[in-house]
């Protein structure tokens, strides 16, 4: 009895020795190996990337990925966005967990996903002998490989939100050129060469302008640029956020922000690109704004059939109109600017009747955030007294209004 006692201890000891052993070069080899089989993963996934994306000549990983994926790459060929790479993994086949790259255009339809690992046994009815899934049919008595395969890239285009890389992009953007940014809205423009004009604002206080301009005079189909811009369309900067031009970089930093360099040499129709671009931004808030008094006039006078612009002297007035119907007088309207707010310039649209009596002020441009004790919603004054604590604003707005009755001689 004994003898099979300790036969068994010996055997056990044995199989011990082995296993710690077998652990111990498991272990080692894991130590030597795994830095090359992560490198050959990346390899895989590069080799995927541009496979997806021919043209691709870089891409970026976006930071924060949303929950459910590994990781988005943003491809591009030069400043032009080409697509996204979406890593993510799923348990949803028979064979347990099944990772995989989806590729996607920038709107999120589908190139092709790839899966990188598997241990399915009917994949072969969904993917080429490469791995790639192109939006086969379900197969009967293999719909779990399917649902797996289907739920990845569904997953993978609610990461990227049919685009949401490129409206971060612009977020991010626009952040850069106001640091103060709460929000932005969004105007449609018909303007040729203008996508959409995007007010800026802090709480309720305009901070300026993003326009985003698309044109086609570089080198190399369109340029598109995100041009930021002050209340009154003073130019700030702008991005460009894709093209195929590959003499852009003679005008850009390294985010793709204009440098303010000057045309050179064997380069001038990318400057072209940027700096047309650029006044096709400000042409736009120019126009904008001239709707706007355009709009206050006709609220204002209402029997309008005209106006005309007339000199004036008066220090502060940027702008006498006189307003008819027909051939009668109904009024003026005066555009006045000063300093005496809160927050730096004010610009008001004056309106006043043929006797210097007062219609109401329009707030066209300003950063004063106390002026909405005097405002109503069309930022319109009509005669409000004073308010403690914001007496400032209160003096902007009146000293304007004399300012106009004296451009006009009342």
């Amino acid at each position: 009895m004994r003898t099979k006692v300790k036969y068994y201890v010996q055997i056990a000891g044995a199989l011990l020795l082995v296993c710690t052993l077998v652990a111990g070069m498991l272990a080692v080899v894991n130590h030597f190996t795994k830095d090359r089989i992560f490198e050959n993963a990346n390899a895989e996934k590069l080799r995927t990337l541009r496979a997806f994306f021919p043209e691709m000549t870089t891409f970026e990983e976006q930071s924060s990925p949303p929950a459910g994926v590994d990781s988005i790459l943003l491809a591009y060929e030069g400043q032009t966005l080409l697509g996204y790479a979406v890593s993510l993994s799923n348990n949803l086949g028979w064979g347990g967990e099944m990772s995989l790259l989806v590729g996607l255009e920038p709107d999120g339809t589908l190139i092709a996903a790839r899966v990188l690992r598997h241990s399915e046994t009917f994949l072969d009815r969904y993917v080429d002998e490469e791995g790639y899934y192109h939006g086969a049919d379900r197969s009967a008595g293999a719909s779990l490989s399917h649902q797996a395969l289907t739920t990845a890239v569904a997953t993978a285009q609610a990461a990227i939100d049919g685009g949401a890389g490129e409206e971060a992009k612009l977020e991010q953007t626009l952040a850069s050129y106001f640091s103060r940014m709460t929000r932005f809205e969004e105007i449609a423009s018909e303007l040729p060469g203008v996508e959409r004009i995007l007010p800026v604002y802090r709480g309720d206080v305009l901070l300026g302008y993003g326009v985003e301009v698309t044109n086609s005079l570089g080198w190399r189909g369109e340029t598109t640029l995100l041009v930021g811009l002050e209340p009154d369309g003073t130019l700030m900067t702008a991005r460009v956020m894709s093209s195929g031009d590959t003499y852009l970089h003679h005008y850009l930093d390294e985010e793709g922000y204009y440098n303010g360099a000057e045309a050179q040499a064997g380069a001038t129709k990318s400057y072209t690109a940027i700096t047309t671009g650029m006044q096709t931004a400000r042409d736009a808030i120019l126009a904008l704004r001239a709707a706007e008094v355009q709009r206050t006039l006709e609220t204002y006078f209402p029997e309008m059939t005209t106006f005309e612009e007339q000199s004036s002297e008066e220090e502060g007035v940027d702008r006498l109109l006189l307003v008819y119907a027909d051939d009668v007088l109904l009024g003026y309207a005066v555009e006045v600017t000063n300093n005496l707010g809160w927050s730096g310039r004010m610009s008001l649209l004056v309106g006043l009747e043929t006797d210097g009596t007062l219609i109401a002020a329009r707030v066209l441009l300003s950063a004063d955030t106390y002026l909405h004790h005097y405002l109503d919603e069309e930022r319109d004054y009509h005669g409000a007294e004073a308010q403690a604590g914001a007496t400032k604003s209160y003096t902007a707005i009146t000293t304007a209004i004399a300012t106009a009755r004296s451009a006009v001689g009342k």
